[in-house]
């Protein structure tokens, strides 16, 4: 049943000197950037009504809301409860349709899918008879490029590698791809730099944390590997993991002080 009015409690916390909100009904959706408690309110209102709207538009089940009283809080969380009128928010997609024309110079541009990368969401576009890909994040940011630059060598064919700026490389003539500008979930971008940060902690005589990293990697591997093919279902994606060889290590050094 479509309904136009929702009511959910939304929690706001102080980190440091900035303010962020997460909602009980919607795990894994954080935000804290916000320089004060008004803004915070302010975002989470905006941030829910489009990720409500986007949920209704693929016909995903909207959970029933958690009563505010029931809701646990620290010492630095307050509860507020949120109205949302989803009429606001329904035709959101055509307004991004707008700003990609103007922004791009497009003429004849439709959506051909959508579909949701938790808790992100992403349109596939037919843009004067090329393919594009959105990258929506809720916050107001869209990431939007044709498919034609996503491609190396005419193929979906790359490698993951963890001693690289940007992790994932062309199989075939190396180039390195921006990390960010595919179309993954944010969080999988985040993880995977901070995972590319951890390389330089490595040593050849530490076989175990290495092996860790590579399972890492694997895993890294994996969830790129299904993210692409469910973009591009129409085409053939390989992604392969590259492990790490020890021989490009270092052997730590320890050094004992004389007391």
């Amino acid at each position: 049943m479509i309904r136009d009015h929702y009511y959910f409690p939304v929690v706001i916390f102080k980190s440091g000197d900035r303010f962020g909100y997460h909602f009980h009904d919607f795990p894994g959706h954080v935000i804290y950037y916000c320089f004060s408690e008004e803004e915070s309110l302010e975002m989470a209102k905006n941030y829910l009504g489009k990720h409500l709207y986007w949920m209704e538009k693929l016909g995903l089940t909207i959970p029933e809301p958690t009563p505010i009283e029931d809701l646990v809080l620290s010492e630095n969380e307050k509860s507020f409860l949120l109205e949302i009128n989803l009429p606001l928010y329904r035709g959101l997609e055509n307004d991004i349709l707008k700003w990609i024309k103007r922004r791009f110079g497009l003429a004849k541009t439709i959506i051909t899918d959508l579909y949701q990368v938790s808790p992100y969401y992403k349109l596939v576009l037919d843009a004067d008879k090329q393919k594009w890909i959105v990258d929506i994040n809720i916050e107001n940011e869209i990431v939007c490029l044709p498919l034609e630059d996503i491609k190396c060598c005419g193929e979906f064919n790359y490698k993951v590698k963890g001693n690289y700026a940007d992790p994932i490389r062309c199989n075939k003539c190396g180039t390195e791809l921006e990390l960010h500008l595919l179309p993954l979930p944010k969080l999988l971008v985040y993880e995977m730099y901070d995972w590319c940060a951890q390389y330089d902690h490595l040593y050849a005589d530490e076989p175990q944390i290495i092996n860790d990293f590579d399972q890492r990697g694997i895993e890294f591997t994996n969830k790129i590997r299904n993210e692409l093919r469910e973009v591009f279902k129409e085409e053939e994606v390989f992604v392969t993991y590259v492990p790490v060889d020890q021989s490009d290590l270092i052997i730590q050094t320890y050094y004992i002080m004389d007391e």
